[in-house]
């Protein structure tokens, strides 16, 4: 997604899974939590389906000065400023930019042209005309009210209609901005974008031209985004809950907010047959604490989905089995006084690293022995 701020052209608008891992030392309880054991308990076990994904932040661009206003995504943002004498004259000099990491909300500079500030407007609708009283009804007009409600400069019905009321709250706007105030709202005035974003890179610098790219920015929000085989699409469910394993081996939980519905065929191994097999749908995810994923703009992550689910069983870790010479097998229960006793056991589901069990003597508490490492 591409923002800009709007300049002078009249004629033209701008344009995996959780792999089984069993707990190490001497002894311990079967239970839900994977180590050396803990009590088996009524804790549901979860089946996982691999994924592999990247976190990103949501929405974003980049900001491009002095000219037109391009976007593409949920932010367009076209437009341009008539040459005139007012607040957008045209191309101009740079003289503020925002830092690396800074995250900028409605009515945040943007930039600085010329000593003026260029701030962010929340919309969806570029401005790619100028606005004062007497101009044509438009979803520009109730673009740029909304925006002066919401940054305290009211008086005024919100609508499609620009009024004197409309003009007398700009102004007020314009001088606390240190705008001209003309009562005239020109494309150039501000930068627009859906919702707020967090800057990546700057890539303009003081002094130059304020046309031409001057910063990259992402959303605020935190997303995961993982390319799953088509013949998985059935762990995705919308609403459903997963679990992202980020860089350095911290996991968050997250909530899957949208599953593709339009399949695209995956890398492809050289002289390898084509196939449906190596096509991907894309599934989105939300992080429920979005902060887990730290100041990172983008990082590769693993995502488990929940393939199928047991709510009531007793596991053991994987480890704690043991292979019978019957056949089958059982787990070392340890004694009170330290003595241990074999029990066989019926195997259930699988996941993370533990397994459901069944069998005579298998009761929730029961200390299983598990191997050292």
């Amino acid at each position: 997604m591409n923002a800009a701020a709007p300049g002078a052209d009249p004629e033209t608008p701008g344009g995996g899974a959780n792999k089984p891992q069993g707990g190490s030392g001497g002894g311990g309880n079967s239970g839900q939590s994977a180590g050396s054991g803990s009590n088996p308990g009524a804790n549901p076990g979860t089946g996982k389906g691999p994924g592999t994904g990247s976190t990103s932040g949501g929405g974003g661009g980049s900001a491009t000065g002095g000219g037109t206003s391009s976007g593409t995504g949920n932010a367009p943002g076209t437009g341009n400023a008539p040459p005139d004498g007012g607040n957008n004259p045209g191309p101009g000099t740079i003289t503020w930019l925002p830092g690396v990491g800074d995250t900028l909300v409605r009515g945040d500079r943007v930039y600085g042209r010329d000593g003026t500030k260029v701030p962010l407007f929340y919309g969806e609708t570029p401005f790619w005309r100028a606005l004062s009283v007497g101009v044509d009804k438009g979803v520009d007009v109730r673009e740029l009210e909304q925006n002066l409600q919401a940054l305290g400069y009211g008086g005024f019905t919100v609508d499609e209609k620009f009024t004197d009321a409309t003009a007398t709250a700009l102004k007020k706007w314009q001088k606390d901005t240190g705008h001209k105030q003309t009562g005239r709202f020109d494309p150039g005035d501000a930068v627009v974008l859906p919702d707020s974003v967090r800057v990546g890179e700057v890539t303009a610098t003081l002094g130059a031209s304020s046309q031409g790219p001057l910063l990259k920015a992402s959303g605020t929000g935190r997303r995961v985004t993982v390319n799953l085989p088509v013949n998985k699409q059935t762990l995705a469910t919308k609403g459903a809950k997963v679990q992202v394993t980020l860089p350095g081996g911290k996991t968050a939980s997250g909530t899957i907010t949208q599953v593709g519905t339009v399949a695209k065929e995956g890398d492809q191994t050289p002289g390898a047959p084509s196939g449906g097999d190596k096509a991907t749908i894309p599934v989105d995810i939300a992080l429920d604490q979005p902060k887990d994923a730290g100041t990172l703009d983008g990082a590769p992550v693993t995502v488990g989905f929940t393939g199928k689910e047991k709510k009531g069983v007793l596991t053991v870790p994987v480890n704690a089995l043991l292979a019978l010479t019957e056949g089958g097998y059982g787990v070392e229960a340890v004694e009170p006084d330290g003595g241990t006793r074999l029990l066989k056991v019926e195997l259930g589901m699988f996941a993370n690293g533990r397994v459901e069990v069944t069998g005579d003597g298998v009761t929730e508490g029961l200390k299983v022995g598990v191997p050292k490492a």
